[in-house]
């Protein structure tokens, strides 16, 4: 049966001014494991530190520009435009004016059939993520959800 997601979770983000995040789906909003689907607002001139995420990001930028550094030099994606950010490469986003975007990650360890100690990679890719911060996490409410099993 569908579920209705009726608000986000606000949360702020790290990085050198605040910004917000607005989680539709992820574990914080809808106790949705592997994958995270929230809306940013950042402001002219945030960026946060560079990252090595064990996660693909999908970001679609509705407004602004979203600047992605990487290993070999930068993009500017513009309002319309998106850009895929593959899990294990180095990037940094920026927001050199105020923009708005729709970001999805996707844990690529879930999609793997033999997945082991799912409450440790659980943590430890959500921690990396630069949208979703959390106190706590079930070991049982991420198998029920991810439907993984050690």
């Amino acid at each position: 049966m569908p579920s209705l997601i009726e608000k986000p979770t606000q949360i702020v983000a790290a990085g050198t001014k605040p910004k917000l995040i607005e989680e539709f789906v992820g574990h914080v909003n809808s106790k949705t494991a592997g994958v995270s689907v929230a809306r940013m607002r950042s402001p002219a001139g945030w960026s946060e530190p560079g990252q090595t995420p064990e996660f693909d990001e999908y970001s679609i930028v509705l407004s602004g520009t979203l600047r992605v550094a990487h290993k070999s030099g930068s993009l500017e994606v513009r309002a319309g435009q998106a850009v895929i950010a593959q899990g294990g490469e180095w990037v940094q986003y920026s927001t050199p004016e105020d923009a708005e975007y729709i970001s999805v990650c996707v844990c690529r360890r879930f999609l793997r059939p033999t997945c082991t100690a799912i409450e440790r990679f659980f943590i430890e890719c959500l921690s990396q993520t630069r949208k979703i911060l959390f106190a706590k996490v079930e070991f049982s409410n991420i198998l029920v959800s991810s439907g993984v099993h050690n």
